[in-house]
């Protein structure tokens, strides 16, 4: 198991690789899946990979590009499918060697290194990008009801959300989630 509380100096990353998939693939098919989706496999800020720093590359502590060019393969030899989760509007917060950048600058993403690349949802007119991203951020869900919640709940400091979070880009803790960072 992995205790990510012990891993601050490899932000949150346990383990597993290409190579580590392709070598259990016999086990995965004989367990009767005809399918692999997997996280991200980009380049980013955080383990995950759906902070995306350079959607062109391929995460380094998960192998190289050759080796995922290698379990597309073996998936397919099996007739299964690999699929790729790949979230481009997760960017922030950007850093550099573990140190954050000044907000708005998203130059380091590639390609998206403008600012008007982004939708910028509630931005007032003649704003920045610079200054729409120091604004809180817009809530996660539009469902009925949702956004009052939400504005309940940050305002009430009940939720740990928003760009300032260097575990969530959006505020995740939306009425029916209950992910570990959020309450109840």
């Amino acid at each position: 198991a992995c205790d990510l509380d012990s891993t601050n100096g490899n932000g949150g990353w346990c383990g597993g690789t290409f190579k580590g998939i392709t070598r259990k693939l016999p086990y995965i098919k004989g367990m009767g899946f005809d399918c692999i989706w997997i996280s991200p496999p980009i380049d980013s800020t955080d383990y995950t990979g759906y902070f995306g720093r350079n959607f062109f590359k391929i995460n380094r502590q998960w192998g190289t590009q050759q080796d995922l060019k290698m379990l597309s393969y073996y998936v397919h030899k099996l007739n299964m499918c690999l699929v790729f989760d790949l979230v481009t509007n997760h960017v922030r917060n950007l850093q550099v060697n573990q140190t954050a950048l000044p907000k708005g600058d998203v130059v380091p993403v590639v390609p998206f290194s403008k600012g008007e690349y982004y939708h910028q949802l509630n931005k007032t007119p003649g704003t920045t990008f610079e200054q729409y991203v120091l604004q809180p951020p817009p809530y996660a869900s539009s469902a009925t009801g949702s956004n009052d919640a939400l504005e309940k709940g940050v305002k009430a400091g009940q939720f740990a959300c928003g760009p300032d979070n260097a575990d969530i880009t959006y505020c995740s803790c939306f009425p029916g989630n209950s992910g570990q960072e959020c309450p109840g």
